[in-house]
């Protein structure tokens, strides 16, 4: 939570309820919906991303992240990465 606040110079609390594309620049606009296709396609492993967030007065920070798909214990559907 610090570190979205360090790095970002925004309110943690602001992007809850927001895509997390709302942060991302317009290259990487598309980063995580290819990376969630990949899982539903074969979930035998976690798929890494590299993105850029758009920071305080527009500078790019370069950011990574790792995720795997969870399944609804009840369902057994796919319900979040």
């Amino acid at each position: 939570m610090f570190e979205t606040k360090r790095l970002c110079r925004s309110d943690p609390q602001s992007v809850i309820g927001h895509s997390i594309t709302e942060l991302l620049s317009m290259d990487d606009s598309q980063v995580f919906i290819a990376a969630t296709q990949e899982l539903l396609a074969d979930d035998s492993h976690t798929v890494e991303v590299r993105f850029h967030v758009i920071g305080n007065e527009g500078m790019q920070i370069e950011m990574e992240g790792k995720g795997m798909l969870m399944y609804n214990r009840v369902t057994g559907e796919p319900s979040h990465t």
